[in-house]
C-alpha cells in the first residue's frame, strides 16, 4: 500500500511545509525546509502516536533533508537529534514526552537508564549512575567535566564512590567507557606505600628527584609518586619495574634517622629565647597541627636556645623567621643631669622652656607677659656659643623670668654635656643631685635608682590580751625607696631619631625622721612624658618648683652664745627658698663596637682629668704622695 501526504506553501520562494512520501509500508521519506519546530513536533506525534507536551519556550525553525526512508522509530531518533541541535530535549516519563530547553532538565524527572547497546547512539536524555571501583570518583571529575556540555549534570557521590551523569544516552555511554578505562588503568599500575618514619611529602620529593637524576633510568618509563599527607603514605603509579624501584628507594630512606630531622635546636645570639618563642607561637599557634603532626616550640633559658619540633618544611620557614628576629640591635647611651636651681632672694623663679633649631635659634612657647627680654636672655644663655651653654648667664636669666611654665627644651648634638656639668657645679645657686648614665638596648627599659629604702609604719596592734593569754603589741612596716629614680625606655626609629619614654622621680623625707618610722612625710616631685630627640640631642624637662621655708640664725662668734646677753649679738629669721628641678637628658645611639669604644674612652678620660685637677687633701702630710689618678686609657691591641 502506497500513499503520499504533502503540505505546500511558499515563503520567499522556499518550501515551508513538510512533505511526506510513503515508499513502502511503515517507511517514510521526510523533508523539512524552514519549517516551524512546533509543526515538526505535531507531525512526529501523528506518526509515532506519542503524547507530546511542548514547553512555551520551545520555538524555532527546522531544516531536515532525508534521502532514505525511515520507520517510526528511526523518525523519532531523528527528531531527538533535531531537538538536541536546537538546545531542546525530550524527557519521556510514563508514556508522556515533554519538550524542554536543556537548561530546565535538571529539575525534571529523567529516566534512569543503563548503557544498553540500543541506547548507545541515542540523543534521548538519560541519567546514569556509574560505579568506580579502584580510584576516587571525586578525582575523576576534573578529567570528565570538559567532555560534557554545560547543560549536562556531572557529580560524584562519595559514600558509594560513584559518578552521576545526566546527558544524552550517547554521551553518557562515552563517559562510562572513559571511566572504565581509567578504573582499569589504575588497577593495573598503582600501589600504596605506607611510611613509618618519614614525612610523605618529603619522601615523594626525594624519590621523584632520585628517579629523575638516575642516569640508568634513561629511556625507561619512570613511576609517578604522589604524597597522601593525611595518611602519611605514597601513591605510586607506573609499570611493575618502576614501582619496584620506588619500593627499594623508600625502604632505604624511611628510617628512624629521618625522624630526628623533625627537631631543631637554634642558639640565639642577640634576642632572648623566651621572647622569640612567644612571638613565633603567636604566628603559627603552639597547638596547631600540620600534616597530622603537632608543631612544638620551647625556649631553653639556660642556653638561650629554641627547641623546635615539627615538619621539615615548616621548620625551614621558622628558621628563616628566627634569623630575621635574632639581629643585633642598636644600643642607646642615656646621660642625665638632675639639678636644683635656687633663688635665695625669695624671687619667684619661673622657667620658660625653649627649643633650639638646626641654626641654634630659639623657638617654642610664648613668653610670660612682661618678660620678653628675659626669655631672649634665657634662649641665648641656654644655647650659648656653638651649643655650649653660658651657665652664669643662664642662672641670671632664669631668676629674672616671672611665672611658672611646665615644658621641655632641646638642643642639637653640639651640646657639651661635660661642660654643662662643670658649669653647674661652679654655680652657687645650683645643686646637682645626680649625674647618672646608663647604656641600654634599643626598646629596653633602663632604671637608675639612687636613694634609701625607708621604713614606713602601715599599721599597729596594741591589745594586751588577758593575764593568762597576753598578746605582744607589734607594728607592720612597709619599705619604700626615697631618693632619685630615673626610668628611660629608648626606641630608635628608621631615621635614627630616638623616642624616649621618661619617668623621673625625686623624693625626700621631711619632718620627723626618728627610728620609730612613724609620721614620716615625703616630698615627691616627678615627671612622666614621652619625647622625640635627635641622636645626641639634649632634652630638658623641668618646671617643678618647690617652696621650702627655712629657719636661719646669724650671730657674732662667742658673743652670740652667751646666755641671755647673747641675744643682742645674734638674730633669727625665716626665709622662703624656691627650688626648681631640672632634668637634662641626652640619648646617643651606639651602632657598633668602635663607637662604644670611643664613648667609653671619653668617659674614662673625663674622670681622669677631674682627678688630675683635684688638689692634695693635706699638703702637710702628703708632700711625698701624689693624688691617685687613673692610668692612661689603652685600647685593646695597643
Amino acid at each position: 500500500m502506497r500513499f503520499k501526504r504533502q503540505f505546500q506553501g511558499c515563503v520567499a520562494g522556499l518550501l515551508l511545509a513538510p512533505s511526506l512520501i510513503v515508499a513502502q509500508e511503515q517507511e517514510l521519506t521526510v523533508n523539512f525546509r524552514d519549517t516551524d519546530l512546533k509543526e515538526v513536533i505535531s507531525f512526529v506525534a501523528d506518526v509515532t502516536g506519542k503524547t507530546i507536551i511542548v514547553d512555551p519556550l520551545v520555538n524555532g525553525r527546522v531544516m531536515v533533508v532525508s534521502e532514505q526512508p525511515l520507520d517510526s522509530d528511526a523518525l523519532y531518533e531523528l527528531f531527538l537529534s533535531v531537538l538536541e541541535v536546537h538546545n531542546f530535549v525530550a524527557v519521556e516519563n510514563n508514556g508522556v514526552v515533554r519538550i524542554l530547553p536543556k537548561a530546565e532538565t535538571r529539575m525534571s524527572s529523567i529516566q534512569l537508564s543503563n548503557s544498553s547497546s540500543a541506547d548507545a547512539q541515542s540523543a534521548r536524555l538519560v541519567t546514569q549512575v556509574i560505579k568506580v571501583n579502584n580510584v576516587s570518583a571525586t578525582q575523576l571529575l576534573p578529567v570528565l567535566r570538559p567532555m560534557v556540555p554545560p547543560e549536562a549534570h556531572l557529580a560524584a557521590y562519595d559514600p558509594s564512590n560513584s559518578i552521576v551523569i545526566t546527558d544524552s544516552a550517547a554521551n553518557a555511554a562515552r563517559i562510562r567507557d572513559l571511566i572504565e578505562a581509567f578504573d582499569r588503568s589504575v588497577l593495573d599500575s598503582s600501589e600504596v606505600i605506607s611510611l613509618t618514619h618519614a614525612n610523605a611529602q618529603t619522601m615523594a620529593d626525594l624519590v621523584q628527584s632520585a628517579l629523575l637524576g638516575d642516569e640508568s633510568n634513561a629511556g625507561v618509563k619512570i613511576a609517578n609518586v604522589t604524597a597522601d599527607a593525611r595518611a602519611n603514605r605514597l601513591l605510586v603509579t607506573g609499570d611493575p619495574m618502576a614501582r619496584q624501584r620506588v619500593r627499594e628507594l623508600v625502604a632505604q630512606l624511611d628510617t628512624a634517622v629521618m625522624a630526628e630531622s623533625n627537631s631543631r635546636v637554634i642558639y640565639l645570639e642577640y634576642a632572648l629565647a623566651s621572647d622569640v618563642a612567644a612571638a613565633i607561637r603567636g604566628v603559627v599557634g603552639d597547638t596547631g597541627e600540620s600534616s597530622g603532626r603537632q608543631m612544638k616550640i620551647e625556649a631553653d633559658e639556660q642556653t638561650n636556645a629554641l627547641i623546635l619540633t615539627g615538619e621539615p618544611t615548616e621548620l625551614a620557614t621558622l628558621e628563616d623567621i628566627i634569623e630575621r628576629l635574632d639581629v643585633e640591635r642598636s644600643q642607646v647611651l642615656v646621660e642625665a643631669i638632675i639639678v636644683e636651681l635656687q633663688d635665695t632672694a625669695g624671687k619667684e623663679l619661673g622657667v620658660q622652656w625653649l627649643f633650639a633649631d638646626t641654626n641654634n635659634g630659639g623657638y617654642g612657647s610664648s613668653a610670660t607677659p612682661g618678660s620678653d627680654a628675659s626669655i631672649g636672655n634665657v634662649t641665648a644663655a641656654a644655647i650659648g656659643n656653638g651649643g655650649t651653654p653660658d651657665i652664669p648667664a643662664l642662672g641670671a636669666a632664669l631668676s629674672a623670668v616671672e611665672g611658672q611654665t611646665l615644658g621641655f627644651a632641646g638642643v642639637n648634638g653640639a651640646f657639651n654635656f661635660n661642660v654643662l656639668i662643670n658649669a653647674l657645679q661652679e654655680e652657687n645657686g645650683a645643686n646637682i643631685l645626680s649625674t647618672p648614665s646608663v647604656l641600654t638596648m634599643d626598646n629596653r627599659e633602663a632604671v637608675i635608682n639612687v636613694g634609701q629604702n625607708v621604713p614606713f609604719v602601715t599599721g599597729s596592734y596594741t591589745s594586751q590580751g588577758s593575764s593568762s593569754n597576753p598578746d605582744s603589741p607589734f607594728q607592720t612596716i612597709e619599705r619604700e625607696d626615697v631618693g632619685i629614680k630615673l626610668t628611660v625606655t629608648p626606641r630608635v626609629n628608621g631615621d635614627n631619631r630616638i623616642v624616649l619614654d621618661i619617668a623621673q622621680e625625686v623624693s625626700s623625707l621631711s619632718g620627723n625622721t626618728g627610728v620609730d618610722a612613724s609620721d614620716l612625710i615625703t616630698n615627691k616631685r616627678d615627671i612622666t612624658t614621652q619625647v622625640i630627640a635627635d641622636n645626641g640631642g639634649v632634652v630638658v624637662l623641668g618646671g617643678l618648683i618647690q617652696d621650702d621655708l627655712q629657719q636661719y640664725e646669724q650671730k657674732v662668734p662667742f658673743l652670740g652664745d652667751i646666755p641671755l646677753l647673747g641675744r643682742l649679738f645674734r638674730s633669727n629669721g625665716n626665709r622662703l627658698v624656691k627650688t626648681n628641678l631640672l632634668v637634662f637628658i641626652r640619648a646617643t645611639v651606639i651602632d657598633d663596637s668602635s663607637q662604644l669604644q670611643q664613648t667609653t674612652e671619653g668617659k674614662y678620660e673625663y674622670i681622669r682629668e677631674r682627678q688630675q685637677e683635684m688638689p692634695n687633701a693635706d699638703p702637710t702630710f702628703l708632700d711625698d704622695m701624689a693624688q691617685p689618678v687613673l692610668p692612661e686609657y689603652e685600647q685593646e691591641g695597643q
